[in-house]
């Protein structure tokens, strides 16, 4: 059901001109007054606007911003895994040579890839909380960019349905 529009037009017809060449009357004198006013009333059914956007469309853009939003929250991220180790030193005597369960340690191991190549940092006791934290955000990062490649395509695909079929305007030269 739609609503009802009342308005109002005033057209002016000027019949001065000399429709035969469609110009005015050129023989210098003022011209006369040949034109009328035409009022017109009018009442038009109006369809209901629609939002540019669907529901759909809407909830897609809240999740998207909400996702966007998580993001900002995220602190220091971290690439790569680390490993808990015992080593064995360089010395013959020692211990740690006769049983492997006596290695020197624990040590702590980053790895991260670059460039395709595997690259390993021994990091201190007192920083391995800040790289599993930094490790745990990029995991974090990782997922809402994943959510947020699947809300746009959920949009992309209601804006698809939504949209009519344009057709091109063919040139000359097509």
């Amino acid at each position: 059901m739609g609503r009802l529009f009342h308005g109002q037009a005033q057209l002016f017809f000027d019949q001065s001109f000399d429709h035969q060449d469609n110009k005015a009357t050129s023989s210098g004198a003022p011209l006369p007054l040949t034109g009328f006013i035409l009022t017109v009333y009018y009442t038009v059914r109006m369809k209901p606007v629609q939002s540019k956007l669907s529901d759909r469309q809407e909830r897609s853009r809240r999740k998207y911003e909400q996702l966007k939003q998580r993001l900002l929250g995220i602190g220091p991220i971290c690439l790569g895994s680390i490993v808990r180790r015992w080593m064995s030193c360089g010395k013959k005597e020692c211990v740690c040579h006769d049983d492997p369960d006596k290695g020197h340690g624990p040590y702590y191991q980053w790895t991260r890839k670059i460039r395709s190549r595997t690259e390993s940092r021994m990091i201190p006791e007192a920083l391995i909380r800040l790289y599993r934290e930094g490790i745990r955000n990029h995991r974090r990062v990782d997922q809402i960019l994943e959510l947020m490649r699947e809300v746009s395509l959920r949009a992309f695909d209601a804006q698809k349905k939504s949209s009519k079929r344009v057709t091109p305007i063919r040139g000359k030269h097509d």
